[in-house]
């Protein structure tokens, strides 16, 4: 009787060890998290509009967003940057409100040119006037971030050949952020490639950053073996913070649903026919790779939160299925994006 005993305690041990032990895998399946970026291209104010969306995205499973507040330059020359264009009234109503819906935030920043030319060719005439004015400008956002207790900051975005030039600068910048500024904190980087991937970790490795940021747009040559070259592409970036010893936040992800867009992600102007096949094809295989990276390679995924990038202000009540722009919402992606987003959210509270 007593061995019966023994053998039914055993089993039921074992039985909880191997649920423990399944648990544990799919916490690591899922372990990145979905964000959204909010993106505003004009002034006005926070709405009942704006309450729906955030509660769409919370009924989706998405518990981040990435507030981005736009500054402006005349063009990629100018010394001087001006105006930003999001109200701070919209920005404390939104975060106001996303902190009722126990939404987590993620503060950016970025320069926008006039002239229409990327800010990645952003190049001052006169580089410690224009550094002046965004220092000033940084340390501003870093102060408003701290007095809203936002977790995450990012101290730029996407000017990166402007960081490698004038590294000493942008290390100063962060040690001056960290005087005032008590969550993590962040630089924007732009990947296109992962010949990019190798400058980013020769510049972590002295940045004294809390994470890398990466806004991702890797392109996808081969349709049928996608999901492979996102593992490889996984494994580059886990590559940097395994020897950085930081975490990971996409800050940006985006695929149009255009044709061909899996081959030229950043490119916002090319014009085509409308496709969200390709658009979903993109966002699924990518969350393919996150979920079978840590049992293919055997290592640990370090890439905490991916926010996905839309095209203007999104608006998830809105369907859209005739755009050619990146967002994703009313399209055959969302689907792909909230199941994905609602798995992690179980996993994460178990």
């Amino acid at each position: 009787m007593k061995f019966k005993k023994w053998l039914i305690l055993v089993t039921i041990l074992s039985i909880f060890d191997t649920t423990n032990y399944y648990l544990d895998i799919y916490k690591e399946m899922y372990k990145t998290e979905v964000g959204q970026n909010i993106i505003i291209f004009s002034r006005r104010q926070f709405n009942e509009k704006d309450k729906e969306f955030l509660a769409r995205l919370k009924d989706s499973g998405i518990e981040n967003i990435a507030i981005n507040q736009l500054f402006y330059q005349d063009s990629i020359n100018s010394n001087d940057i001006v105006e930003a264009i999001v109200p701070e009234e919209y920005i404390n109503d939104l975060i106001k409100e996303a902190k009722n819906k126990k939404i987590n935030l993620l503060f950016r920043w970025a320069i926008s040119s006039r002239d229409g030319k990327p800010r990645t060719e952003i190049n001052p005439q006169n580089f410690a006037r224009w550094f002046e004015n965004y220092k000033k400008i940084a340390m501003e956002m870093a102060e408003f971030s701290e007095k809203n207790e936002i977790p995450y900051y990012s101290l730029g975005c996407e000017i990166d050949h402007i960081v490698s030039r004038h590294k000493e600068n942008f290390i100063e910048l962060t040690k001056e952020i960290k005087k005032i500024y008590s969550g993590k904190i962040g630089y924007c980087w732009n990947v296109v490639s992962t010949s990019n991937l190798e400058e980013i970790l020769s510049l972590e490795e002295i940045l004294e950053t809390d994470l890398i940021f990466l806004d991702c747009y890797l392109p996808l040559t081969n349709p049928k073996k996608a999901k492979w070259q996102w593992l490889y592409y996984l494994d580059e970036i886990n590559g940097i913070a395994s020897k950085t010893k930081k975490k990971v936040l996409i800050t940006e992800i985006g695929y149009r649903s255009v044709e061909r867009s899996n081959e030229r992600p950043w490119d916002w102007h090319y014009k085509g026919n409308f496709d969200e096949e390709i658009q979903q094809m993109c966002f699924e295989t990518f969350f393919q790779a996150l979920r079978e990276y840590p049992t293919i390679y055997d290592r640990v995924n370090h890439v905490e939160m991916a926010f996905i990038w839309g095209s203007g202000y999104g608006d998830l009540t809105k369907i859209e299925e005739d755009s050619l722009g990146y967002t994703p919402w009313g399209k055959k992606a969302e689907k792909t994006i909230i199941d994905h987003a609602k798995s992690c959210h179980i996993f994460k509270k178990n």
